[in-house]
């Protein structure tokens, strides 16, 4: 059984990816789990520039790629795919050989410190859990990998969790943090896909 009220906590993709900001390093959820509605509102975005995006293989047509976006976005592969290899070839893109089995270390060590984690989750259940459904590969580490997470869910700083213009007690992180392989309780929805945006 689905949680009746999530629908009263959705914001559209574009207020969503206002989070994201001017010289931000990025986690992008990849595969089948790839936030298409959210990469297309962040590329909408014309009031950012120099966003590192880290990836591993992403779905759709990555328009943050594209020529016209170079300045904007940078795509970081640690795994790439057909998508991207024209952006790479071009020097609009960055390929990190890296084995799969590394790449959590690259965010839990801090070795690339993130500010951003997108990622796309299923709906909530009746106890507000979700699931990082069919790619958890780095999503998990690159959620968690900011160290002193203040909130429960949604937009997540160091200095506060945010829900809304409601402020959640600090003390909700811990309880959460131990279900995180099950899913984690979330706010942040958009258009029909379920999606998440963690500030670390």
């Amino acid at each position: 059984m689905l949680d009746p009220k999530w629908q009263d906590r959705a914001a559209s993709a574009d207020d969503v990816m206002q989070h994201i900001q001017s010289n931000q390093r990025v986690f992008i959820h990849g595969a089948a789990a790839t936030p298409l509605p959210l990469l297309d509102a962040m590329v909408r975005r014309n009031n950012v520039e120099n966003v590192r995006l880290y990836h591993l293989h992403t779905e759709g047509d990555c328009a943050f790629a594209q020529p016209e976006h170079q300045g904007r976005f940078r795509s970081v592969s640690l795994f790439t795919g057909g998508h991207l290899r024209k952006a790479v070839e071009e020097g609009r893109g960055d390929f990190i050989p890296v084995f799969l089995s590394d790449i959590p270390d690259l965010f839990r060590e801090g070795t690339i410190p993130l500010d951003v984690a997108v990622v796309q989750l299923s709906l909530p259940d009746r106890h507000g859990m979700c699931s990082l459904g069919t790619s958890v590969d780095a999503a998990r580490l690159a959620f968690v990998s900011g160290g002193d997470h203040d909130g429960s869910s949604g937009i997540i700083r160091k200095d506060r969790m945010v829900n809304g213009s409601r402020r959640v007690r600090p003390s909700l992180w811990a309880q959460v943090n131990s279900h995180l392989c099950a899913g984690t309780k979330v706010f942040a929805f958009c258009l029909g896909v379920v999606a998440f945006i963690a500030v670390v």
